[in-house]
């Protein structure tokens, strides 16, 4: 490996795996590795006045709603806003009819704040009030169940109309600390309102554990065995796609976002030869399974999972390049005991000066993934 790190920093930050290490690690050391000796970082490339917007919409409001005002969502989101694409193959994916924009007009943030302001004061603090006294449903059920529930965002990256975001939650159960962390895809109109939050979230391994609900579908349930339906996740992915602002490229994320639509995909979907990753420094993170693995790793987890699933596939669904990342979102296939299956995941990868790509932090649903029993064994997770 890298003779740029000392004995004593190969032995604790070049482990083959990490696991179990506070999330914050893979924001901070983890994130780009090795930067403190490679004299590197994040680039955070430039911002548009509807991406400066938008970022700080979800930095400061959007963030705020989760931690101090439910409600607020009720006035920030458009009805069916939310999506929960790692669920899909357990609960479903519904094709909500399109809303239209017309008489919305450009708000600045301060506007949308100011308005936001206005409508808790006449209201929201009413709608709080009336919530009180009625049984709890959803966030406010979530909230009950874990009153000491806090997000907090780990990185942005605005795209366009569009928002990546990286979060870290964290609150206590039996006065044990626990914390995950989730993506999100959020998706601005103009005026500032919320048309689409797509959460790429653990929703077992979540305060007050939503996915374990009583009458709430699980993966074991026998629908979730039966395989999919073809073209079942395009319902998510499809909703306002004619609404879409792409960014305004530098040559680098031009660069970037070739070699992911490109060269990333065909390798992975031929024979990975680990051409468009650097030699010491790729790391793979799963923040959901707190672990993170080297390339070396990679190469045995990518080989365990193709003898199990030869025919594996992987399709992009959209990208979004800013700076020296690329996030991309994308759906993997395969055929299990002759069944068809399907899984989204996101993908945020950093490409250094050359090209190479050194991080994959990875969203997945381990429990619906090919070779999933194997990835967990080598792991040891």
């Amino acid at each position: 490996m890298s003779n740029r790190l000392s004995d004593e920093e190969q032995r604790i930050f070049n482990q083959k795996v990490i696991k179990g290490w506070a999330l914050d690690y893979f924001f901070n050391y983890d994130n780009v590795p090795q930067h403190y000796a490679y004299r590197d970082g994040l680039i955070e490339g430039d911002l548009t006045e509807l991406e400066r917007r938008n970022k700080a919409i979800t930095e400061e409001l959007w963030v705020d709603s989760y931690n101090l005002h439910v409600v607020q969502y009720s006035h920030l989101y458009r009805s069916h806003a939310l999506q929960l694409p790692l669920q899909a193959f357990i609960w479903g994916a519904k094709e909500w009819p399109p809303e239209t924009s017309e008489g919305r007009g450009y708000r600045t943030f301060e506007e949308v704040k100011a308005d936001l302001d206005a409508w808790m004061d006449k209201e929201g603090r009413q709608l709080e009030e009336q919530s009180r006294h009625q049984p709890a449903t959803e966030e406010r059920r979530i909230l009950l169940g874990a009153p000491d529930r806090t997000m907090r965002i780990a990185s942005v990256m605005p795209f366009g109309n569009r928002i990546v975001a990286e979060t870290i939650v964290t609150w206590t159960e039996a006065g044990v600390l626990k914390e995950t962390a989730f993506a999100v895809i959020l998706f601005y109109d103009v005026d500032g309102t919320v048309l689409i939050d797509r959460s790429y979230c653990d929703m077992v391994n979540w305060p007050s554990s939503p996915g374990t609900w009583p009458g709430l579908p699980r993966p074991q349930d026998a629908r979730a065995r039966q395989g999919q339906k073809k073209g079942w996740l395009d319902y998510y992915y499809n909703r306002y796609r004619d609404r879409r602002i792409g960014g305004e490229l530098l040559e680098m994320e031009k660069r970037n976002r070739r070699l992911v639509e490109g060269p990333w995909v065909s390798e992975y979907n031929s024979s990975l030869t680990y051409s468009l990753y650097h030699s010491e420094r790729y790391r793979v993170q799963l923040p959901f399974q707190k672990a993170s693995y080297s390339g070396e790793i990679s190469k045995e987890i990518e080989t365990n999972i193709r003898e199990r699933a030869p025919d594996r596939d992987l399709r992009i669904i959209d990208t979004y390049p800013k700076g020296n990342q690329v996030v991309a979102e994308c759906a993997l296939s395969w055929t299990e005991a002759g069944i068809w299956k399907e899984t989204p995941f996101i993908s945020i990868l950093l490409f250094d000066k050359e090209g190479l790509i050194i991080r994959d932090r990875r969203y997945i649903n381990l429990d619906h993934w090919p070779g999933a029993a194997e990835v967990s064994k080598i792991l040891g997770i």
